[in-house]
């Protein structure tokens, strides 16, 4: 996997885990990467995996280019493509889904490991629109057919108000809470193609299915706040109200419920409630977590003619996982999903992130000097440094060497726009000078006290003395 998702929501085998973003967020080029570095953990002498990748509703060009690329690197020896192309029906898309999932259900049970990725299950909302209008014209034979979770409620159309529904059949206990029948219905539904992925004990063979779903659309902030009427200022003269909540109307701007290509929030927040974890992406070129300077800088480029925030973003932003949404992105298999070495590195590297977003958004002291200022520009070096150019996965080793240098401060002399130059020169010289402490880390996936002394010596050849960053609470 890329190197953002294996340190901020790591995939364990058997885990079934949401991939969320807009469109052109980078979703379908992600999951490219994560087959192309599984090829690269087998040429390591790691266990093969088997890798299915459904693409579904991409055009045939997109898929071709795809397969181009997975066969450029020497992945298709070892990678299944099943595709339901642009203009392809709904039923033979929700069949594509249902094939990949077999298919690495098969390896599974043979006691291997397969790791399928889903590219998209948007149709899935409109394949249970479809089954459930279609039970509810049968009317009472719909209830043999569909076997409901209870006989006496009728399944309703999924057009049926909410209010109105829970009025009409009530509500029904489905894995601990209380919803109408309807809406369990269609939970069950999705868990159908969620809840397949698995690691099986070895006393049944010890295989396993890891599952990555891409899903188009946002979950929800929970930040929407009521529009500012001129009532709710009465003591205020007209001229004033105007001026006011014009301000306010600049300042937060409506945003849309479902962007154009996504699936309604509603459908995004259900799957994310089955799945075992979520990796969401912001929009290409985020606003969050940009310092001020670098904010500056984007707005005066934004003023220049013909150019526009896309041709104005740092370079870094352009890569590979730069765009995680740290905030809402967790894998709820929690630290077991870690090997040994990242389990000692990776949370803090989270954590310092976790702080930048509580800093921008509750911080008071925004000087230059100031510790808000300080999680800003440290958020950003770290966004940069778990960025990766795309179609180049990054062994482990060289990630746990990496996320050493951060932690320990070797890389704090850096900027967002040279940390990338910084770490490539930095792992090269630990390749050709100390290449037994890298395959030490690879073999045994744990930083040792032996491996960790060459580590630092190394990059204090290379980088200096270190500095410690600063840790502080808000």
């Amino acid at each position: 996997m890329p190197k953002a998702v294996d340190t901020l929501t790591p995939l364990g085998r058997g885990q079934a885990q949401l991939l969320v973003g807009p469109a052109d967020s980078g979703k379908s080029s992600l999951a490219v990467d994560a087959i192309l570095g599984q090829h690269m953990q087998q040429q390591l002498g790691q266990q093969p995996v088997r890798c299915v990748y459904a693409s579904v509703g991409h055009s045939q060009q997109e898929v071709d280019g795809m397969v181009a690329e997975l066969s450029k690197a020497g992945a298709m020896r070892n990678t299944t493509v099943v595709s339901a192309a642009e203009g392809c029906g709904l039923g033979e898309r929700y069949a594509a889904l249902c094939s990949a999932l077999s298919m690495g259900e098969r390896v599974r049970d043979q006691g291997g490991h397969s790791f399928v990725v889903l590219d998209d299950i948007s149709c899935m909302g409109a394949m249970w629109e479809m089954i459930s209008r279609a039970l509810a014209s049968l009317g009472p034979t719909a209830m043999a057919i569909a076997t409901p979770l209870n006989p006496d409620q009728p399944i309703l159309p999924p057009d049926t108000d909410e209010s109105e529904g829970d009025d009409q059949e009530g509500l029904v206990e489905y894995e601990g809470m209380l919803v109408s029948a309807s809406a369990a219905q269609r939970r069950r539904f999705f868990s159908s193609l969620i809840q397949r992925s698995a690691q099986v004990h070895r006393r049944l063979g010890g295989g396993s299915m890891t599952l990555l779903a891409i899903l188009p659309g946002q979950p929800a902030k929970g930040e929407r706040q009521p529009a500012a009427t001129a009532e709710d200022y009465p003591n205020l003269t007209q001229a004033q109200r105007d001026k006011l909540l014009a301000a306010l109307a600049k300042r937060q701007p409506p945003v849309a419920e479902t962007l154009p290509g996504c699936v309604n929030t509603e459908v995004v927040e259900e799957f994310m409630s089955i799945a075992d974890g979520q990796l969401v992406l912001q929009p290409p070129t985020p606003d969050s977590l940009q310092t001020p300077g670098t904010s500056r800088q984007a707005e005066a480029s934004e003023q220049q003619v013909g150019t526009s925030r896309d041709d104005a973003a740092p370079a870094w932003q352009r890569l590979t996982g730069s765009n995680v949404d740290v905030s809402a992105s967790v894998s709820r298999i929690g630290s077991r999903a870690y090997p040994p070495a990242m389990a000692m590195l990776a949370p803090s590297i989270r954590f310092e992130l976790a702080q930048a977003v509580d800093a921008q958004r509750f911080g008071t002291d925004r000087s230059a000097t100031g510790l808000h200022h300080h999680h800003l520009q440290r958020a950003a070096l770290l966004r940069a440094a778990l960025a990766q150019p795309v179609r180049q996965p990054v062994p482990l080793e060289e990630q746990v060497a990496q996320l050493y240098a951060l932690q320990k401060g070797f890389f704090d002399r850096a900027s967002p726009e040279t940390i990338q130059e910084a770490i490539a020169k930095a792992i090269m010289h630990i390749r050709q000078e100390h290449s037994d402490a890298l395959e030490r880390i690879r073999r045994t996936q744990c930083l040792g006290p032996m491996a960790e002394a060459v580590l630092k010596a190394a990059l204090v050849d290379v980088c200096g003395s270190q500095t410690q960053p600063i840790v502080a609470s808000l």
